[in-house]
């Protein structure tokens, strides 16, 4: 049976006090200017201290050198690159064209977005909209009021706005999946229940259901109780939908006392700086220095990534997305003879 990456990367863990792998995806935040003011969004701070400072060429020169990364003796190699945001990165002007620059440059390229300005994407036409491996909006709420109180959008309309942008990328041949994060307000079977009654609406891909991290900083998630998970799961037959309910795991369920994902997910950030954590964006503790005034790839793997490596104290941490890589990498190395599905 061929190793698959998670048992790469395990295994260069294993044998290498300084690791070298080149990570298969790459977060790029095109913007720390948002238009929605979430009551659980854990970035406002970083957004406000940190402001943007990048221009489009920045971005076409940033793709251009990933599609060129080379390191000697390094596993693995980059695929997919995620535009994203410490803000909403469609507020960018021309973001459509980036977008449309990273799949001519051959990476599986996706976008996390608010949705209200999707439409742009109409601009490079179907052809590149069938080609996007993904496109996630994030709505929490199917319900406008609920909408309106979880989003705080800074203009009127945008959730009628951001339901048309779907329907109409999904006519364009869009792979739109509809993302909500759960916490109190919305933890209910209402909200659960609008929710696949939206997808169904809209033709989308699936749905992601994911429970929110109540404070930056803090260990904690809101818990998602068995009974309403039951409900997704039986919702989801019902509606024959697609869907992924997740309960973010706390810190005391985790079996890794070093972060591997420090090496697998580098965010390229709006403020110049590349950040080897995505819930740490603005702590330069886990940053290895500017990817435009640097050369970012001679930083790459060098002692000062193997130092943050080596020293970063995960009982700080927050339920974190990375989690699952981490645990299943932590597997492989306990037993080097497991073989681990690749969920990247």
């Amino acid at each position: 049976m061929q190793k698959n990456l998670y048992t790469l990367y395990a295994t260069e863990f294993i044998n290498n006090n300084n690791p070298r792998i080149i990570p298969p995806t790459v977060e790029i935040d095109l913007t720390n200017s948002c238009n929605q003011d979430c009551i659980y969004c854990c970035s406002a701070i970083y957004r406000k201290d940190n402001p943007s400072s990048v221009k489009f060429e920045h971005f076409t020169k940033l793709l251009d050198e990933l599609s060129n990364w080379t390191l000697s003796n390094a596993k693995g190699g980059l695929v997919s690159v995620v535009f994203v945001g410490g803000g909403e990165p469609t507020l960018f002007k021309n973001y459509e064209q980036l977008i449309k620059y990273s799949i001519d440059k051959g990476f599986l390229t996706s976008l996390i977005t608010n949705g209200t300005k999707l439409d742009k994407l109409l601009n490079i036409g179907s052809e590149y909209i069938k080609k996007m491996q993904w496109i996630g909006v994030d709505i929490d709420s199917a319900d406008n009021d609920m909408y309106n109180l979880v989003r705080m959008p800074k203009t009127d309309g945008q959730f009628e706005k951001v339901k048309d942008n779907i329907k109409r990328i999904v006519s364009a041949g869009g792979k739109v999946d509809i993302k909500a994060l759960v916490l109190e307000e919305t933890a209910n079977k209402q909200n659960i229940l609008q929710l696949f009654e939206y997808v169904k609406e809209t033709k989308s891909r699936m749905l992601y259901i994911r429970s929110a991290v109540l404070e930056k900083g803090k260990a904690d998630a809101f818990v998602i109780e068995k009974g309403l998970m039951k409900y997704i799961e039986k919702l989801g037959g019902i509606f024959n939908i697609n869907f992924r309910a997740t309960q973010r795991d706390a810190m005391n369920t985790r079996c890794y006392s070093k972060c591997h994902a420090l090496y697998l997910l580098p965010i390229f950030c709006a403020d110049g700086y590349i950040y080897l954590c995505c819930e740490n964006r603005g702590n330069k503790d886990l940053s290895i220095g500017s990817w435009i005034t640097e050369d970012w790839q001679e930083k790459w793997c060098n002692s000062e990534h193997t130092k943050i490596y080596n020293e970063f104290d995960i009982s700080k941490c927050p339920a974190c997305r990375p989690n699952s890589h981490n645990t299943n990498i932590q597997q492989v190395i306990n037993n080097p003879l497991m073989l681990e599905e690749l969920f990247f």
